[in-house]
């Protein structure tokens, strides 16, 4: 079983204090911690859209909702639940018509 490395920077105060301020500014700072690096926005933008059209991955992946405000995990966990219950009834369907 292949274990991912993960590097880890220090945490200032600093960085802790911003951390508290809401949940993106605490996934910036996860990620500078995991990578060395500040996430670029561009990026960040992207990968919000790209869960918005999968809001599935918030349930997937909770560390997704650090990107989303309160008000807006409101909106998308809904969706994301119903996406993940559609697609466990398709699989079922789909289970039934090869036996």
């Amino acid at each position: 079983m292949a274990t991912r490395s993960v590097r880890l920077s220090s945490i200032t105060k600093e960085l802790a204090e911003k951390a508290f301020k809401s949940s993106e500014e605490a996934y910036q700072v996860m990620i500078y911690a995991e990578t060395g690096k500040w996430p670029s926005r561009n990026m960040e933008e992207k990968v919000r859209e790209f869960i918005k059209k999968f809001p599935k991955l918030l349930i997937k992946v909770p560390d997704n909702r650090a990107l989303f405000s309160e008000e807006e995990l409101k909106e998308l966990l809904p969706l994301g639940k119903k996406n993940l219950s559609e697609e466990a009834s398709d699989y079922l369907i789909g289970d039934r018509s090869l036996s």
